[in-house]
């Protein structure tokens, strides 16, 4: 009685590497350690205090450590197809989950340009352009989710493609008059017509006119027919102009204006001006 004590580790079953026994010398001593991840569940070892006389006694103790599981990914996005004009309202949170219930970030690469992601949230937000389509179509994206405020920083990764499509088709818009009313004999000259197209722009040019059916020569209504598909293949909607060629009006058969009687001397000579109408 009245002994110094000393508590240290028992050899018998040694400390876990990350914990450490400071022995104060006056009977108390101070477990202190800082554990890992790897080192989650029952971490078990035993105490000895021994006196002056080198008696001792043990005693057996267990810390738990509750281990931080990193984020998983427990149903990936998948692939993704929108067109171009496309308000992008995707949320990429909800392919990931973290066992610990820790608070997460989101980070994301490969997006088109038109694109960005919330990096508290998880969404993908944007409008997709014409720009978009043109440097894609198909993006390779990966969705990174960081734990926050843990030591471990742990992360996982979901990879899915995104491809921006352009099927909106070109619109054809008539220059001139609709309906064409021609005559019998006139020349049909063709107006035109202009075609956009929300990814190649102008494509006036690529349209194709059909007049062919057009004969001024036969009073009749014709059709005149045109068509532009765009470079992704979209076909605009067919725009017609219609062309009435009409017979030309009935002409009244010219008069002639008898001159008025007159009389004449054998041997002179006589002018009579006759007239038509």
């Amino acid at each position: 009685q009245g002994d110094l004590l000393e508590i240290r580790a028992s050899d018998v079953e040694p400390f876990p590497a990350w914990l450490t026994i400071i022995n104060n010398g006056d009977g108390t001593a101070l477990l202190t350690g800082t554990p890992a991840n790897t080192d989650g569940g029952d971490n078990t070892f035993t105490l000895e205090v021994v006196d002056g006389a080198g008696q001792s006694s043990s005693q057996q103790f267990t810390i738990v450590v509750e281990a931080n599981s990193p984020p998983t990914v427990d149903t990936s996005t998948g692939d993704q197809s929108f067109d171009v004009g496309t308000a992008v309202d995707l949320d990429a949170s909800l392919a990931f989950n973290d066992p610990d219930g820790n608070v997460l970030t989101y980070d994301a690469t490969g997006l088109p340009a038109s694109l960005s992601i919330d990096s508290a949230s998880g969404v993908i937000f944007g409008t997709l352009t014409a720009a978009d389509f043109l440097d894609g179509p198909i993006y390779g994206i990966v969705v990174t989710a960081t734990e926050v405020g843990t030591s471990d920083s742990f992360f996982v990764d979901d990879s899915f493609n995104l491809t921006v499509s352009d099927s909106a088709p070109p619109v054809i818009t008539l220059i001139g008059s609709d309906p064409v009313a021609l005559t019998v004999g006139d020349a049909y000259v063709e107006q035109a017509a202009t075609a956009t197209d929300d990814v190649d722009g102008d494509i006036s040019a690529d349209i194709v006119i059909d007049s062919s059916p057009v004969d001024t020569s036969v009073a009749g209504t014709y059709t005149v027919t045109y068509n532009v598909s765009d470079a992704a293949g979209n076909a605009a909607a067919e725009v017609t102009r219609t062309v009435n060629v009409s017979a030309a009006a009935n002409k009244a058969p010219p008069v002639v204006t008898p001159p008025s009687d007159t009389s004449a001397d054998v041997g002179t000579v006589v002018d009579i001006d006759i007239s038509t109408a």
